[in-house]
């Protein structure tokens, strides 16, 4: 993925190069090449800018979220995972908005989310219970009560979901129906880096694959106890 990434913007810019300097005066900008049409070399280096920028917003920027993306679908936890294994602080990102679990080894957490597009939004909640809940199918979940579902936004965490019901949250393992009417359920996983992770219930039974921003999705631990 990282080669072609780069190896396609190249070849495009190759292609530039050729097919069009007499154009845009990209040649000149690249080589150095006098030229006594300063407006059509400044037409090519801004040509130029905006396909290097294009290029790396395209390339750099979603490519850690791509990345994780292609490792799901994640594995389940060890069968000897324990409510100690996952205390710590953990973060999921919802663009600029953080969103915080504080899981202590006392069988409380706390929940902080702080908005980064409602200028002095903050959701805090007090010291509520949480616990681990094993599934018949091997799967595990975290039960946190009190806590709010933010990933599809302010309005849809104060409100309980879409819909109010056990119908409004899917696991997107099964794909079957959660309820999170006044908690908030997350599935326990692995990912091919061994690493441990908090996975966000669906908020509709259809969401599908998301080839880029699935990391809004994940808790990760930025904190061991």
């Amino acid at each position: 993925m990282t080669l072609w990434c780069f190896v396609l913007p190249l070849i495009a810019g190759l292609a530039m190069v050729i097919l069009v300097p007499a154009v845009f005066g990209i040649r000149e900008v690249l080589f150095g090449i006098d030229s006594r049409d300063r407006r059509r070399v400044g037409v090519g280096a801004a040509v130029l800018v905006i396909f290097l920028a294009g290029s790396g917003l395209v390339c750099v920027s979603p490519f850690r979220s791509l990345r994780m993306c292609l490792q799901a679908p994640y594995s389940p936890p060890p069968a000897t995972l324990g409510e100690i294994d996952l205390v710590g602080t953990w973060e999921a990102h919802y663009g600029r908005s953080v969103d915080r679990l504080i899981l202590s080894s006392d069988g409380t957490f706390k929940q902080v989310y702080t908005s980064g597009y409602v200028e002095g939004y903050v959701y805090e909640t007090g010291w509520n219970s949480w616990g681990v809940q094993r599934l018949g199918d091997g799967r595990v979940r975290v039960r946190l009560e009190g806590a709010r579902f933010y990933p599809d936004g302010i309005a849809v965490a104060e409100e309980g979901g879409w819909g109010h019901g056990t119908q409004s949250f899917y696991d997107p393992i099964t794909v079957r129906p959660v309820d999170m009417d006044g908690k908030l359920v997350l599935n326990v996983r692995v990912d091919p880096r061994g690493e441990m992770i908090l996975y966000h219930m669906w908020s509709t039974g259809d969401q599908g694959f998301a080839m880029t921003g699935c990391e809004r999705d994940i808790y990760r631990r930025v904190q061991m106890p």
